[in-house]
């Protein structure tokens, strides 16, 4: 727990360590309820630690893809692995193209500094692959700054004493003969593997997405997983969740 300069508790839980790489959970804050080591993970499944799993027709552990969620994987299961940034600050001058920091994004969510969302219809178009963003007018103003969020596909670099294990691999169930750790019951989360692209407000309820990431988005019809304990920011882009005891029974 924290506390501001005047005594009056802040109520935020700070990491401890910030990881290089954002991504996955922060174990240093989260507090799971229930985490059996003992799953099976389907061998052509791929997952990271923080998206939500199920269990194929033959009971081993896969992606969930919205419903059906039995916990969420503690463990990586991938051969590449997505960072997050959090509000990276963009100057917008006139039509020129603005690199972010990564190249490869998905889920980009823009908005203005007072945290309003822009649309990017009319506003500025976007490079996923190259990265880049670039003005085209409407409610975006020549100079204009605006804050970036995304998910990036991590490259070699990023990996480099984040991200990878003591083994040196981002697949930890191949050290575990082919198990995975499920996270299950009531538990704080903190989670950077969830759904960027929105807005998030503390005791919102959160749903399982398409991707297996928590969302406030109910439209895709997942299962219900939990409610927002903590907004991310640019300093700790982590989620805050708790999530439900019904989850996982």
């Amino acid at each position: 727990m924290t506390f501001n300069p005047n005594g009056v508790e802040s109520g935020r839980i700070q990491p401890s360590l910030l990881p290089v790489l954002r991504q996955g959970l922060d174990l240093s804050r989260c507090v799971p309820g229930k985490v059996l080591g003992t799953h099976v993970a389907a061998s052509a499944a791929a997952f990271e630690a923080g998206q939500f799993v199920t269990r194929n027709a033959d009971g081993q552990i896969v992606l969930c893809t919205g419903l059906g969620v039995v916990g969420m994987a503690k463990w990586n299961k991938a051969t590449a692995l997505t960072g997050l940034v959090k509000a990276e600050a963009i100057v917008l001058t006139a039509t020129d193209v603005i690199p972010l920091k990564h190249p490869l994004v998905a889920g980009v969510l823009v908005t203005t500094v007072a945290g309003v969302t822009i649309a990017a219809a009319g506003n500025y178009t976007l490079n996923a692959t190259n990265g880049t963003i670039a003005r085209i007018g409407g409610v975006i103003a020549d100079g204009d700054t605006v804050l970036v969020t995304y998910r990036f596909t991590a490259q070699a670099s990023d990996l480099e004493f984040a991200g990878r294990n003591f083994f040196n691999l981002i697949d930890e169930t191949a050290l575990q003969q082919g198990r995975i750790a499920v996270i299950q019951g009531l538990s704080n989360i903190f989670t950077a593997n969830y759904d960027q692209s929105v807005q998030y407000a503390v005791g919102q309820l959160l749903y399982c997405d398409a991707n297996g990431r928590p969302t406030n988005l109910s439209a895709g019809g997942g299962d219900v997983v939990g409610h927002v304990s903590q907004l991310p920011t640019a300093d700790d882009p982590y989620l805050g969740f708790e999530m439900l005891s019904a989850v996982a029974q």
